[in-house]
């Protein structure tokens, strides 16, 4: 291997605070490269694992990474785990567990007890690798399968530079789905033949080929039978006892996101009978309907904790991309990703876990595709020749999310729009797409342009998922939505969030609504539970609205975004286009144009859209 390329690996390894790993079975198709990147790994860096029928290794960059790192050997089993919220199972069990069964169930079986982390293992004797992220999917690890063997990461980057190529290039079904989702679900990326593991399933990577098998529910989740009631003392239990796992190991004080929402306000409700917790917000310099401060500081005065509010301004943002996109594993489009990121670096040192209320959304109807099948039982109610003047009415006017009035009027636009599909399903799927599949065509040149609508296929095939596959007795269409936007959306925008704030700043986010039984219990709730007429998060308004202040618990939903539009065509209008300027080959550059003319004129809100091909360019001027 040649020196340069030798020094860049460990370069990345240790920027990323990463690890990297390989196994191979076939000795005699090991890279040149390989064999020379292994000979320079010492026991201060690495562990390197030969035997007479295979050859793998595990170097980290940091002794911060080596340790979240455990190794097991049991007779020809190699197991390591990377677990980053500290909980651990005890060296007899898990040495048990690999004698007992088959190394992807003991696989699985551990992943499932700890709740979180990725797992590695291989056996030398069946030369089999296997590979596992948590139980959700808000932990992955990405791989690449070469001639004869099998390199991963938790960061795509050390994988190209160890292929036999030394490098990766975009996917076309990737880039397809960034633009059509927000996100890329496992188990696709971004890089070509680079994959990524996905919530709650084990990868079998060996000489007879790759399988996938489920882990992650162990048993069919069987729809919720009780009363109401039951359901309600059943979810407080369930969430002091996610709240006392998710700190279990914290010694030091205990930080909340708050951002003035229902979800986080009942985790810092919770939390302040069980530790001291301090509460963290962020806010814009500049209006933005997405600043939610005043009902953060109105949640904390009410709950009786303190808190500190930051401001994020354009420069703050300009200063945070470079450096976020150097270390992203993949693009993210969510425009919180800066604020939160920013927030998290100003939370004092002497605080390394936050609590966050990622995942309550998802799992109890709380966006509004939830609850679009209400509103449109009594838009088809209409006389149909209303609804024919309604429709091209509505779609005349000007659409932007900068004021409350106009903001309903672009979400009207997009509900009429699928409110006459015939299936529900694929209702939902359109109110859940990102950018129409025919200007996600418009907008990329044509090679790279896919000839269907992968995204759509994804959400439908989760949505229509049967028992054998889901391990999930669905007890309604909400919970069928919850699942695919767990596994498909959730997972690839706001997972991936979390990840980049912990790892630029020097706090662990713990999420309580995503830990496995939160999970199952939430999936299990008949839909009446969770939506109800036009309201979403029943059960968790109902249960915790005595410890709630009112105006946080009757409030609608409400984002948290920066003013991101405004910025665009001010503070940041330069270094857009001259990002934009530096030609990736893939964007058809006027579908740009127009869409920047039309957004700056006012008639139409494209700051999420155009925001999302920023950070994408950005993204691959960086890493590609």
């Amino acid at each position: 291997m040649q020196d340069d390329r030798f020094t860049k690996i460990i370069q990345k390894i240790t920027q990323l605070d990463t690890f990297v790993g390989a196994y191979f079975w076939d000795l005699g198709k090991i890279p040149q490269c390989m064999h020379d990147f292994i000979a320079q790994i010492t026991e201060k860096e690495g562990i390197v694992f030969r035997s007479e029928r295979g050859l793998g290794f595990i170097y980290w960059g940091t002794q911060v990474a080596k340790r979240r790192a455990r190794i097991i050997h049991k007779d020809s089993s190699h197991l390591i785990l990377f677990n980053s919220t500290g909980r651990s199972l005890d060296r007899q069990i898990l040495e048990t567990l690999i004698k007992r069964y088959p190394l992807e169930v003991s696989l699985g079986k551990i992943q499932t007890q700890l709740g979180s982390g990725i797992s590695i293992a291989w056996d030398d004797s069946s030369q089999d690798v296997i590979l596992a992220g948590d139980p959700v999917g808000r932990q992955v690890l990405y791989y690449y399968v070469e001639d004869g063997g099998v390199i991963w990461s938790s960061h795509p980057q050390p994988i190209g530079l160890l292929s036999r190529n030394g490098s990766l290039q975009i996917s076309r079904e990737g880039l397809n789905l960034y633009l059509l989702l927000k996100g890329i679900p496992a188990p696709w990326t971004l890089l070509a033949e680079v994959f990524k593991t996905p919530g709650g399933r084990v990868i079998k990577i060996g000489p007879s080929g790759i399988a996938v098998s489920n882990y992650w529910p162990q048993g069919a989740i069987e729809p919720y039978a009780d009363a109401f009631p039951v359901a309600q003392k059943v979810l407080k239990d369930q969430l002091y006892r996610s709240i006392q796992l998710c700190i279990e190991d914290v010694l030091s004080p205990l930080g909340v996101f708050l951002s003035g929402g229902l979800d986080s306000t009942i985790i810092a409700s919770v939390t302040r009978h069980i530790a001291p917790v301090y509460a963290f917000s962020v806010g814009y310099f500049s209006y933005s309907i997405g600043d939610e401060t005043k009902y953060a500081a109105l949640a904390a005065k009410e709950l009786g904790i303190p808190i500190e509010i930051c401001r994020f301004s354009p420069s703050d943002a300009v200063g945070l991309m470079q450096q976020i996109n150097a270390s992203l594993p993949e693009p993210v489009a969510d425009m919180a990703l800066l604020p939160e990121v920013f927030l998290a670096l100003h939370i004092p040192r002497e605080i390394k876990v936050v609590l966050d209320g990622t995942g309550a959304d998802a799992l109890f109807g709380g966006s509004s595709k939830f609850l679009a099948e209400y509103y449109r039982a009594f838009y088809m109610h209409l006389p149909s020749i209303l609804r024919a003047i309604i429709k091209p009415l509505v779609q005349a006017l000007p659409a932007t999310r900068r004021w409350s009035f106009t903001r309903t009027i672009y979400r009207a636009q997009h509900f009429i729009q699928g409110a006459e599909i015939p299936s529900w399903e694929e209702r939902t799927v359109f109110w859940s797409r990102f950018i129409p599949p025919p200007f996600v065509s418009n907008l990329l040149l044509p090679e790279w342009a896919l000839d269907k609508d992968l995204g759509g296929e994804i959400l439908l095939n989760l949505l229509r998922q049967p028992l054998s596959e889901a391990h999930i007795d669905f007890p309604g269409h909400v919970a069928r939505v919850s699942y695919m936007t767990l596994r498909a959306i959730s997972s690839s925008v706001e997972f991936p969030k979390l990840s980049t704030v912990e790892q630029h700043s020097n706090v662990r986010v713990r999420t309580p609504f995503l830990l496995p039984a939160m999970v199952e219990f939430a999936l299990a709730l008949p839909d009446i539970y969770k939506v109800r007429s036009a309201r979403g998060k029943v059960i968790l308004r109902e249960t915790f609205k005595e410890d709630l202040p009112p105006a946080i618990l009757h409030r609608p939903k409400a984002n948290f975004n920066p003013p991101i539009g405004q910025w665009l065509t001010k503070e940041l209008r330069e270094l857009f286009w001259e990002t934009m300027k530096q030609d990736s080959g893939l964007f058809n550059i006027q579908t740009i144009r127009r869409m920047w003319y039309e957004h700056t004129s006012g008639w139409r809100d494209w700051s999420s859209e155009l925001w999302a091909i920023f950070m994408l360019q950005s993204w691959i001027q960086v890493n590609c």
